[in-house]
């Protein structure tokens, strides 16, 4: 199959409301500066795709034949795809591409910010990041934070968006460092936060646990970068920020359950769970019992008793 002399060409922004022609979204979801998509994409005789942010694409399913070819270059890139195996886009970068089957694919979309303030931490300010595409990348840590991102968004897992800020943030820092034109300047140990910055994000935390909690909101409670804050908070705290809010959650629901007569999906929302079912998934996974069988098994409440204010002592 020869290349076209008039290939289809798209910019995809994948936080457009709009669908793309090229592709269709089984799933999406946006968590601040990352977005993360399942799509099928259909097979085609040869199309000049790019994206508006850098995306991270990983086949799901497979093996898919076809060819690739950055339009800045003459070498065309042909062979099999396997499931697993990575593709990397640098923002509006177009690359003409023929897929031969149709194929499934979990897109991870950073938005420019994530690149930049990587390049911020760990270069010279005066370095331009310049990424070329990638294709059938084998990459254990990229596939890492590819399933990481995928099990959080597909399986709705515990993090949220913190989690999957952190993860764009790590994915960020190694595209920088492992797939850019530049070398970073030498290590640089990561500080702890002061007894004022960790009290005043702790504050907040605790004040806002009902909340969509951001990577980049604690850290400027902090009035820091958020990768000195992701670092910091877990050299200072011993746990990154994510599982700190998550445990807070827990204990929260566990009080509610115990001490009040709310029913439990309205204790997930105040607790900041996006629903019932994720509370009771989150309490699966880490305390081994449903939210129901926690508030059982640890003595039902004499409602009566709720009237005059909460019961202390409960376990």
């Amino acid at each position: 199959m020869s290349e076209p002399s008039a290939p289809e060409t798209a910019l995809i922004d994948f936080r457009a409301e709009a669908e793309p022609g090229l592709l269709r979204f089984v799933a999406r979801d946006f968590y601040g500066p990352v977005t993360v998509a399942h799509c099928e994409v259909p097979a085609h005789g040869g199309v000049t795709l790019g994206s508006v942010q850098t995306t991270m694409v990983i086949l799901m399913s497979g093996p898919v034949t076809g060819a690739w070819r950055p339009i800045t270059s003459q070498r065309l890139l042909s062979g099999n795809l396997n499931p697993g195996e990575v593709m990397l886009f640098p923002a509006n970068q177009l690359v003409w591409q023929r897929w031969e089957e149709d194929a499934e694919v979990f897109v991870v979309a950073l938005e420019e910010v994530m690149l930049n303030t990587a390049v911020q931490q760990l270069f010279e300010d005066n370095v331009v990041l310049e990424l070329a595409p990638q294709t059938a990348v084998r990459d254990p840590i990229l596939t890492t934070l590819g399933g990481l991102l995928q099990l959080e968004t597909i399986a709705e897992s515990s993090g949220g968006r913190l989690y999957v800020e952190s993860l764009g943030s790590a994915l960020a820092s190694h595209l920088v460092q492992h797939y850019g034109n530049t070398a970073p300047r030498g290590g640089r140990a990561s500080e702890r936060l002061s007894p004022v910055q960790l009290r005043r994000v702790i504050e907040h935390i605790n004040q806002n646990l009902h909340g969509e909690l951001s990577l980049a909101e604690l850290a400027a409670v902090a009035n820091i970068s958020p990768y000195h804050f992701a670092h910091g908070f877990k050299q200072t705290v011993g746990i990154p920020p994510h599982r700190y809010v998550v445990e807070r959650r827990i204990e929260q629901a566990k009080q509610l359950l115990l001490e009040t007569a709310q029913p439990i999906a309205d204790i997930a929302l105040e607790a900041g769970f996006s629903s019932q079912s994720h509370m009771t998934t989150v309490f699966r996974r880490v305390l081994g019992v449903t939210p129901k069988v926690y508030r059982d098994s640890h003595g039902r409440i004499d409602r009566s008793l709720l009237e005059t204010g909460p019961i202390t002592g409960l376990r």
